[in-house]
């Protein structure tokens, strides 16, 4: 399986042209992430532990990992599910910047 064959850090020393989207995706599916090279965004899945103005507090459940969001550089895709997670649709550059993946 791809997945077993790729650590993280692989993943972002390819160039995103060289691993099809559904490659990607198995890559990334056991960390609740999903990147679509359309719109050069990734759906990224966390808790809000605090809101401002311009950013949320986001929490990844599985990593333990915090950062700030700015709200300009996302969109809420979801509801809160039953366990309080929702997911983002994130810009790309703050994805590889701040987040676990």
């Amino acid at each position: 399986m791809v997945s077993e064959i790729l650590t993280q850090a692989d993943l972002f020393e390819l160039d995103k042209k060289d691993l099809t989207a559904s490659a990607r995706r198995v890559i990334m599916e056991s960390q609740m992430i999903e990147y679509d090279e359309h719109t050069d965004t990734y759906v990224i899945e966390a808790t809000v532990e605090h809101t401002t103005e311009k950013a949320w507090l986001i929490h990844d459940t599985g990593s333990g990992h915090e950062a700030w969001l700015p709200k300009s550089q996302a969109d809420m895709v979801s509801d809160k599910n039953e366990n309080g997670v929702i997911q983002f649709r994130v810009k790309a550059w703050w994805v590889k910047k701040n987040w676990n993946v």
